[in-house]
């Protein structure tokens, strides 16, 4: 296989005499074969561990990919980032089927599409992206979280 540059980034970090004390970026312009939306930074890495782990996590900047790649597969790490970033829409288990918001105690559902529907096992607390309000308010993109974690990461 030939490998050739689509593309350069690079991050500066402030140093003596730096201007404003911010890190610069610098992104290449897109071109003919450098499309931002359509080229995946470590794509190679990516997929050789989705086949083995057969899941995939995608984040936004390459700073991001060098640090998950750095912490391996280590799925307790994601949960964790995810709870840091939801935990203000995090939900505890009531019943069979129901869980209630932790801040404000508003009854909510899995939604039938989520992966934790219908496992069997339901969590005891999770972090959810989203609400679809119908005849019920149904939590989209859940998450299993560890309680401590909520604890320790909220306000």
């Amino acid at each position: 296989m030939i490998w050739r540059w689509a593309a350069f980034c690079a991050r500066s970090v402030p140093g003596p005499g730096w201007p404003d004390g911010k890190a610069k970026y610098i992104n290449s312009a897109e071109s003919a074969i450098f499309r931002k939306r359509e080229t995946l930074f470590a794509q190679h890495l990516a997929l050789r561990e989705a086949r083995r782990l057969g899941a995939l996590v995608l984040v936004e900047g390459y700073m991001d990919a060098i640090a998950l790649h750095a912490a391996g597969s280590d799925w307790d790490l994601c949960r964790r980032a995810l709870c840091s970033a939801y935990f203000h829409q995090a939900a505890r288990l009531k019943g069979v089927g129901e869980y209630v918001n932790c801040r404000n105690g508003m009854p909510c559902h899995l939604h039938p599409s989520s992966a934790l529907f219908g496992m069997g096992v339901q969590p005891e607390y999770i972090v959810y992206h989203e609400l679809v309000m119908t005849s019920k308010e149904y939590m989209q993109c859940v998450t299993a979280v560890d309680p401590e974690w909520l604890a320790a990461l909220g306000p």
